[in-house]
């Protein structure tokens, strides 16, 4: 644990960090956390300085969040990459919305800096020599820069096209990697799906899908077992329309969303066992929280 994190957080409570919040934040220290914005971003100001204010409490708290949000566009959770061309409005109001956020989060004291997923996929992918095997962006992270990211990649014709927040949220929480890919996702759709977490939550989550395929909330569930087949080994999903849910879900004891696992029960148990045997810190956040 560092030695000034104590001191750290007693400044921080002030920002709404939970009481009982240290054991969580040793986890987190210097992790990186991909957090993914995966309905439109609500409309008051009030909403929009609430998320960037929890986002800037995990940075300042030590933590190395990576924002990746939608907009108000009309995304399907499943999208494949690339999705439709880019039209220059849509670009122009994404790029507006990264710039408030960068502001918003810059208000609090973290350094924020604006990324399309082109630019994003080329820091992730390209280290320099003597650098660390997760690239650039991972540099920016350690230097204590917070990304946000508008969901634009170029395609191999060169042409500006809208991608899926989830699946480019996923894709960076598997190369960088990521102790976490946290999606804020619609309050129905969650309620739907927050009831098959647990130990074996991605096979619940399967078992779902194949029985609800049409079901209003099947595209994201597609989209999360697409992020744990990619790799990400810890997927938290939320409610967007609660302030505090980032916060909660992260930093407090109770779980306030779903928490779906790359690794089985049986895998996870060893790990727990290696974890207490050796010492060691466990890949996957926390025990997932039961949910009746």
């Amino acid at each position: 644990m560092p030695a000034d994190l104590p001191r750290r957080l007693e400044r921080l409570h002030g920002l709404g960090l939970p009481a009982g919040a240290l054991p969580f934040l040793q986890v987190l220290q210097r992790k990186a956390i991909v957090i993914v914005d995966a309905v439109a971003p609500g409309e008051a100001a009030g909403a929009r300085q609430a998320f960037a204010r929890d986002v800037a409490l995990l940075a300042l708290a030590g933590a190395r969040p990576v924002v990746v949000h939608g907009g108000p566009l009309p995304f399907p959770a499943d999208a494949r990459l690339p999705g439709c061309l880019a039209t220059n409005d849509m670009r122009a109001m994404l790029a507006g919305i990264n710039r408030e956020l960068v502001q918003l989060i810059g208000r609090y004291g973290p350094r924020a800096m604006s990324l399309s997923g082109q630019e994003a996929d080329k820091l992730a992918h390209a280290p320099p020599a003597g650098e660390e095997p997760d690239g650039l962006l991972g540099a920016c992270l350690d230097r204590g820069m917070l990304p946000v990211l508008m969901p634009l990649a170029t395609d191999t014709a060169g042409k500006c096209r809208l991608v899926s927040p989830l699946q480019l949220g996923s894709q960076l929480a598997r190369r960088l990697p990521a102790e976490a890919m946290v999606v804020m996702g619609d309050p129905a759709a969650v309620s739907e799906l927050a009831r098959l977490t647990g130990a074996d939550g991605r096979e619940a989550l399967e078992r779902w899908l194949a029985h609800h395929p049409r079901a209003a909330a099947a595209g994201l569930a597609r989209a999360l077992l697409g992020a744990l087949g990619r790799g990400v080994q810890t997927v938290l999903l939320i409610d967007a329309a609660r302030p505090d849910a980032l916060i909660a879900e992260l930093l407090a004891e109770e779980s306030t969303g779903a928490v779906f696992c790359r690794r089985s029960a049986a895998q996870l148990l060893a790990a727990s066992a290696a974890y207490l045997l050796e010492g060691g810190t466990p890949r996957d956040r926390r025990k997932p929280a039961a949910h009746p």
